[in-house]
């Protein structure tokens, strides 16, 4: 748990956050990334749809988010 007032990094609230992310339909995985703003999670989906866009919240934790359309994702 962390002490009251510490900053929370990116990289926990992403951990935390990424099985509800992938379970939502059209996600396919959870990353890092930049943007002119700072560090964003992104939100991998093979199409970014209406009911996507309205699932995954601007911000978790304070951090922005940045749904990405990958396509379909095959294992090599």
């Amino acid at each position: 748990m962390a002490e009251r007032g510490a900053r929370v990094s990116i990289e926990d609230v992403k951990r935390k956050s990424e099985a509800w992310l992938m379970s939502l339909p059209g996600v396919v995985g959870v990353g890092l990334g930049q943007k002119p703003g700072g560090r964003v999670i992104q939100v991998y989906a093979k199409e970014i749809t209406k009911e996507l866009r309205e699932k995954v919240p601007a911000q978790i934790e304070g951090f922005f988010t940045d749904l990405v359309r990958v396509g379909e994702v095959r294992k090599l």
